[in-house]
């Protein structure tokens, strides 16, 4: 079974790495508040130093930041995603940011052969809980099929 990688454990997110955990998913996270990833860690995931230790352990990726500067931060900063990415990693991001932020982080992203999906969601924190969300996705559609079971 692939390896998620779960950045950014709010209200969000926090729900949603749990129930990737709940269906089996080896899933490894990291966020800024310690709080969550203890948490979680004691729900079965492993945590990560930094968003490019999640990248160098784990298959495919979420984020689930609250904007624009945050994810361009995660995926594109220094200890980010794409400094820890091997080819062949898919960023799903499903924050809610600027489409034009999204479409430049994939082309970075393609440069160091990683695909990503701009997937945000609708539903609130009750539907991360619940596994019920709604989730838009843009991208190719081979890679989001690839990343159905997760959805």
């Amino acid at each position: 079974m692939e390896t998620i990688g779960f950045i950014g454990l709010g209200l969000m997110g926090k729900p949603m790495s749990k129930n990737l955990i709940e269906a089996g998913y080896p899933v490894i996270v990291h966020s800024r508040g310690k709080g969550p990833v203890k948490e979680l860690e004691e729900f079965g995931a492993q945590a990560a130093k930094s968003s490019a230790e999640v990248a160098e352990r784990s298959d495919k990726i979420i984020t689930m930041l609250p904007d624009s500067p945050d994810v361009q931060q995660v995926v594109a900063g220094p200890g980010g995603v794409l400094e820890g990415a091997k080819k062949g990693l898919i960023i799903v991001d499903m924050s809610t940011i600027s489409p034009q932020v999204s479409m430049n982080l994939a082309q970075e992203a393609a440069k160091k052969g990683v695909e990503m999906l701009d997937a945000p969601v609708s539903g609130g924190d009750i539907g991360a809980k619940e596994g019920t969300l709604a989730i838009m996705v843009g991208g190719k559609e081979k890679v989001f099929e690839r990343c159905l079971p997760i959805f």
